[in-house]
């Protein structure tokens, strides 16, 4: 009795463990995601404050591999020895003190940024922190935020959006108000696998223990389109729907071996067209 006891302790301790390392995982990823997306935020901004000045090629390289490099926890130690790598990077092209302050102001907000990364995967209280900012906080970092929200706002996917069912999920998840969200509740996802079940058995007179990886595997692809929607930015709209379509047919070709023939898939799609539309 002991013994199995002490296998059952193991065996949790075992699951515990897996799930720790899934979460450390992902919380890894969501920290180095989060750092990329902070760079191409700040990347464009110091730019053009420096093409401003009509500093050379040699110049903007420099200035983008610094701006690589302290946007990493490890490289980056005080907001002074930022400011000290900027302004080397930056000598010989700025001689007009009134243009210097403008650039240190955005190389100094990268500390900032920074630190608002942190916040926002450790804790998730970045909204919290900006509201209690304190009224005298430096020109300075009040200039960086406000270029950060306007470079956000200028770069967030937002197409004109419908009702109407489209011929593609990839459409439907671009262009179709509300999509995501219904076909994604619990209650829909519920709902839809029945259907599919009956479709299965009574139309296609094929074997039901094809639905829930079926199921599964439509679930996966809106979740992904989902995610790669979000990433979008409006000038690549094009470029970014022609990938959400090659990720969908790679769905449709693992569908296909379940589902065996063209026809069937056709016919499944519209059964996913029908139900959508008529659900509530």
């Amino acid at each position: 009795m002991e013994l199995e006891l002490t296998q059952i302790r193991v065996n949790k301790i075992t699951e515990l463990e897996k799930e720790l390392d899934s979460l450390r995982k992902e919380e890894d990823k969501r920290y180095r995601l989060a750092r990329r997306s902070m760079l191409e935020t700040l990347r464009p901004l110091v730019l053009q404050e420096l093409e401003s000045l009509n500093a050379s090629e040699n110049t903007l390289s420099r200035s983008e591999r610094f701006l690589r490099q302290v946007i990493t926890p490890e490289d980056v130690v005080t907001s002074e020895q930022i400011r000290s790598i900027a302004e080397t990077t930056l000598q010989g092209v700025v001689e007009n003190k009134k243009h210097l302050i403008r650039i240190g102001s955005i190389i100094a907000g990268v500390a900032l940024s920074i630190f608002l990364v942190v916040i926002t995967i450790k804790y998730d209280l970045v909204d919290r922190f900006l509201t209690m900012i304190e009224p005298d906080q430096s020109a300075q970092e009040r200039y960086t935020l406000n270029k950060i929200r306007e470079r956000e706002e200028a770069n967030r996917f937002k197409p004109l959006m419908t009702t109407d069912f489209r011929e593609t999920y990839s459409e439907n998840v671009l262009y179709t108000e509300g999509y995501i969200k219904k076909v994604t509740s619990e209650i829909y996802q519920g709902d839809w696998i029945l259907e599919v079940n009956n479709f299965v058995n009574e139309k296609l007179k094929m074997n039901e223990e094809i639905v829930p990886r079926l199921v599964a595997m439509e679930s996966v692809l809106i979740s992904d389109l989902a995610t790669m929607r979000k990433q979008i930015l409006p000038e690549l709209e094009e470029s970014a729907r022609q990938s959400m379509l090659e990720r969908e047919e790679r769905f449709k070709v693992e569908a296909l071996e379940l589902l065996k023939t063209q026809e069937n898939y056709k016919r499944f799609y519209q059964l996913h067209a029908k139900f959508y539309s008529k659900y509530k």
